[in-house]
């Protein structure tokens, strides 16, 4: 239980909370912002700005798990509605790496990627740097002179070769 999650927004509303799959992980529960419906003996839950709370899962998951499980892996990743493909592209990896670390018990293999994928992530979320955009220009500049000479014009150093 310790691996939980366990969503609340405000004053408890419900009674028990409720195991929310929508996302594709097992140990999400939200305590409020759903409403159960009946009709014709079956129960339909309505969940309030789905958008919002998958970024507060994700978060969770960044912020405080230490290490990631297969679906929570593949959870960030359609999260930022990017394929495998794309994040191999942004961790320097093949897409076989991504789709490993996403089946059961393989994410274990992820290592150190992890903490790439966790600052992908927020830096997605937060929306102040494109890393698909970022890392795609690493790929696509020339190799520079090998030296590299800078100059201070009395505030900031800047890159001679640049500022030419």
């Amino acid at each position: 239980m310790s691996d939980d999650i366990v969503m609340s927004h405000g004053a408890c509303a419900n009674p028990a909370p409720f195991r929310y799959r929508g996302c594709g992980l097992d140990n999400v529960y939200l305590v409020n912002g759903y409403e159960v419906e009946h009709h014709n003996g079956q129960d339909y839950v309505s969940v309030k700005e789905v958008e919002k709370l998958h970024r507060a899962i994700g978060m969770h998951l960044v912020m405080n798990r230490k290490d990631l499980n297969a679906k929570e892996v593949r959870f960030l990743r359609k999260s930022m509605e990017l394929t495998q493909g794309d994040l191999a592209s942004l961790m320097g990896t093949s897409d076989q790496s991504v789709a490993r670390w996403e089946k059961k018990d393989a994410a274990q293999g992820l290592g150190p990627a992890q903490n790439l994928l966790k600052l992908i992530y927020i830096s997605h979320i937060s929306g102040e740097i494109n890393a698909l955009e970022l890392v795609e220009s690493f790929h696509d500049r020339d190799d520079g002179p090998a030296e590299t000479r800078l100059a201070y014009d009395g505030e900031t150093w800047a890159d001679c070769q640049r500022a030419a």
